[in-house]
């Protein structure tokens, strides 16, 4: 997928949630569990002790197992209804790197989901532009 379909497609749901109000907050989320659409993500896990934000156990680690689940699913924030409606492409989560020579999204994770929810339980000292979202639903399968 490239950066330019990433963006089309995550705008388009964006706007479609504005349209139909069924969602308060839309995020992305990169993993590498398979999923579909509809599916309710479980809750994330929380490394506060860490001091680089890339600092992550490997999902399904004996240390990943004994880290703070959260309260949702962790996501990066694409839209919210009641704030101004930025393109995606500003967004410093999404942006395409200065150094990428090609327009194909080359990430850590096998797959890509919009996820939306109503409700945040985002703690205090979440990353910059990070989410949490009580009761994630998948919307779309992006890779």
């Amino acid at each position: 997928m490239t950066y330019t379909e990433f963006y089309k497609i995550v705008n388009d749901i964006c706007d479609q949630i504005d349209k139909d109000e069924s969602y308060e907050y839309i995020g992305v989320r990169f993993e590498n569990k398979l999923r579909a659409v509809g599916e309710i993500c479980e809750c994330s896990n929380h490394n506060d002790a860490r001091d680089d934000e890339r600092d992550f156990p490997e999902y399904g680690s004996a240390e990943y197992a004994e880290m703070q689940e959260l309260d949702g699913t962790s996501a990066w924030l694409a839209h919210c209804t009641w704030n101004y409606r930025e393109d995606v492409s500003t967004k410093a989560a999404f942006r395409k790197p200065s150094w990428q020579e090609d327009d194909e999204m080359r990430g850590q994770n096998d797959h890509a989901y919009v996820v939306a929810g109503n409700r945040l339980a985002t703690p205090s000292d979440a990353d910059h532009g990070e989410i949490v979202i009580v009761d994630a639903i998948v919307l779309k399968v992006l890779y």
